[in-house]
């Protein structure tokens, strides 16, 4: 029973992840600004020449 509420849980935190990196990546290609967060991901990724997408995991990694 636990394992599967395990499977549960870390398939809706995928899911919700793939949902909210559509979201992040819609609103860059559509111009509306950023958040607090995605701002610094993007300074990062232009200050140290990284894709936006490897900015985006190594600060989810380290926060």
């Amino acid at each position: 029973m636990k394992k599967d509420k395990l499977f549960i849980r870390t398939a809706m935190t995928i899911i919700g992840m793939i949902i909210l990196g559509i979201g992040v990546f819609l609103t860059i290609k559509v111009n509306l600004g950023f958040d607090p967060a995605s701002t610094v991901q993007l300074g990062m990724s232009k200050h140290l020449g990284l894709s936006y997408g490897n900015c985006a995991v190594i600060f989810n990694l380290v926060f």
